[in-house]
């Protein structure tokens, strides 16, 4: 499946989903609650990065787990590199890299690299450094 493809059929499952995507292979939106996902102009997405919306966990965890959807924002021209697992609530920045393999359990500001287990920010910049 093409990238483009990816992206029409996100939209389609409900992911709000902006201009000049890239959705790589064998990315994961959230089953339950695709709906609270928004991805803005210009993301990139790549290979194997799951984003979560939600925690459901079973009955016997309950009480020590709780229950939450909350919506995750990829912000314009932001960077998931490959195998990247976005938890819900998660806001990640304008212009901002997300590194490989990194856990973002936190929100990642604007103009900032951030990788990670979990995800820290490592360096900030500013727009006339990329642009």
């Amino acid at each position: 499946m093409t990238p483009n493809m990816r992206v029409k059929l996100q939209r389609l499952r409900g992911v709000k989903i902006g201009k000049n995507v890239f959705i790589g292979s064998n990315v994961f939106l959230d089953d339950a609650r695709p709906d609270l996902i928004t991805i803005e102009d210009d993301v990139t997405i790549l290979v194997g990065t799951t984003i979560l919306a939600h925690v459901y966990p079973p009955d016997h965890f309950r009480k020590i787990i709780n229950h939450h959807e909350q919506a995750v924002v990829l912000k314009n021209n932001c960077y998931i590199a490959a195998n990247t697992l976005i938890f819900p609530g998660v806001t990640i920045g304008e212009y901002s890299i997300v590194g490989a393999g990194s856990i973002v359990t936190k929100n990642i500001p604007s103009f900032s690299l951030a990788y990670g287990v979990p995800a820290r920010v490592i360096r900030s910049y500013s727009k006339d450094d990329i642009i």
